[in-house]
């Protein structure tokens, strides 16, 4: 268990505790608050190794896609081929052919109305 998930599940015990502290201070008196704030330590306790499980698996998840897409490995998922190679500058009817292409296809739509 890494520093993170000890202090998930130790912040999860500890808002439990102070919790059912409260809970138990407008119930009843000492025996209730004791009972109260066991019970909010082991439902804190419990919440925060949910907390730390989901933390995981979306960093396993958010790992995967980046994989996948390529932002890790790889180019940004850019094919081979998709971006003309050379010198833009030097071969000014390949700039304007690009910069049509940007124009018709990196527009945003317009917003939609009823």
């Amino acid at each position: 268990m890494g520093t993170k998930s000890r202090f998930l599940v130790f912040a999860g015990a500890a808002c439990g505790l102070v919790g059912g502290m409260a809970m138990g201070a407008m119930t009843s008196h000492a025996i209730g608050v004791v009972l109260c704030m066991i019970f909010g330590a082991a439902v804190g306790a419990a919440a925060g190794i949910v907390m730390h499980r989901e933390d995981e698996r979306a960093g396993t998840h958010t790992r995967h896609l980046d994989d996948v897409i390529g932002v890790t490995k790889g180019s940004l998922g850019t094919p081979t081929g998709s971006i003309p190679p050379g010198d833009l500058r030097r071969d000014p009817e390949s700039a304007l052919e690009l910069q049509s292409w940007a124009r018709e296809w990196l527009t945003p739509p317009p917003p939609a109305t009823r």
